[in-house]
């Protein structure tokens, strides 16, 4: 489940199969819930997702891959191939909306948006027993991953 920014966000939510994407889903309707404007297949039970600052795109990731969609629509811009593992992390748009960091294991991946042929900085954040990494963030500024 990922709301986007603004005042009539476009609300992103996915169960093991599909993901549907409501648009204006901060208006009141004072209706029944209406179903999804678009679905998408998903597959591969999409763990989690996160809209681009400007609420063009968003990003969803399972175990096995991570694809990058037009929010409008939900037509795939590009699928990111990523180690298989049962693990699915967290993925975080940076705040200029440039990167991608992504959760796998006890590692983050972090790609460029604009060319995802680009070389992948990965980053092994977890450690102890369980080592997996749950979540990402980053700082305002976009200069710290946490």
């Amino acid at each position: 489940l990922a709301f986007g920014p603004g005042e009539t966000p476009t609300l992103a939510a996915s169960n093991s199969d599909l993901t549907g994407l409501w648009h204006d889903a901060g208006r009141p309707t004072g209706k029944t819930p209406r179903g999804p404007n678009h679905h998408v297949r998903s597959g591969r039970g999409v763990a989690a997702m996160d809209f681009t600052p400007d609420g063009m795109r968003f990003a969803s990731i399972t175990c096995r891959d991570a694809a990058i969609r037009d929010a409008a629509t939900g037509k795939l811009v590009c699928e990111l191939d990523r180690p298989p593992g049962n693990h699915r992390g967290a993925v975080r748009f940076s705040p200029d909306g440039k990167r991608l960091a992504l959760a796998r294991g006890k590692f983050v991946d972090v790609r460029s948006v604009a060319d995802p042929e680009d070389d992948t900085i990965t980053i092994q954040a977890g450690t102890g027993r369980n080592p997996a990494v749950w979540a990402v963030g980053w700082s305002r500024d976009g200069r710290v991953l946490m």
